[in-house]
């Protein structure tokens, strides 16, 4: 594997850390609008209203149903997220400490290069320098051998 190949690989397994969260989020958004629909359906459940030939009741049972297996994939997916987060906050705290910091702050906290340049009182070019190496060296820590 090339040098440039291990960096793209360093790379999306640090953006997985911010995409499980996006999922996990989007899921939850996902089940407040089914736990809205639900509540709307029971307040008309009472008088059993007819909306295209299907009764509130059965509406509502779907509704339940696919609560039930949305908060089932959430439950999952917030497992899954938190494992993962763990193991790429692991190896970034494996590294030295302006690497960890920026990959830190670059991945995990997902700061641009101009704010991260800011905080560190360092040029954008350095950081984006930094950020390279800090790339390699996390290269090495992403192998499931190294301690």
């Amino acid at each position: 594997m090339t040098e440039q190949e291990k960096i793209q690989s360093a790379k999306q397994e640090l953006n997985q850390y911010y995409d499980l969260l996006r999922k996990g989020q989007n899921l939850k958004s996902n089940l407040e609008e089914l736990r809205t629909r639900m509540q709307a359906i029971k307040v008309f459940a009472g008088g059993e209203r007819v909306s295209g030939g299907q009764k509130q009741t059965d509406r509502l049972e779907i509704y339940i149903d696919k609560c039930a297996a949305l908060e089932h994939e959430i439950a999952a997916t917030i497992w899954e997220m938190s494992e993962r987060q763990n193991e790429i906050e692991q190896k970034i705290n494996r590294l030295s400490g302006m690497f960890a910091d920026i990959l830190h702050k670059r991945y995990i906290e997902r700061k641009s290069f101009e704010k991260i340049a800011v905080e560190c009182n360092y040029s954008y070019r350095q950081v984006k320098r930094l950020h390279h190496r800090a790339l390699f060296a996390y290269c090495e820590k992403m192998s499931p051998n190294v301690p």
